[in-house]
């Protein structure tokens, strides 16, 4: 598992609260995850909208 002080991440994020209401998540494939969460959400598309996702092999990169 990746943490983010590997990645230099080290104050909290804002988003951390709305995270707690994933109970599990499952990898599908290289693209794929399926959550689940502590009840309905219909508005948790906002809450991945707001991520900035990236592949951990090119985190570095977008550093500079």
């Amino acid at each position: 598992m990746v943490a983010p002080q590997d990645y230099n991440v080290t104050g909290g994020i804002q988003l951390a609260t709305f995270a707690k209401v994933i109970t599990s998540k499952t990898k599908v494939d290289d693209r794929t995850m399926i959550f689940k969460f502590d009840k309905p959400r219909p508005n948790i598309t906002d809450f991945f909208a707001q991520m900035m996702i990236t592949q951990a092999k090119s985190y570095k990169e977008l550093q500079t």
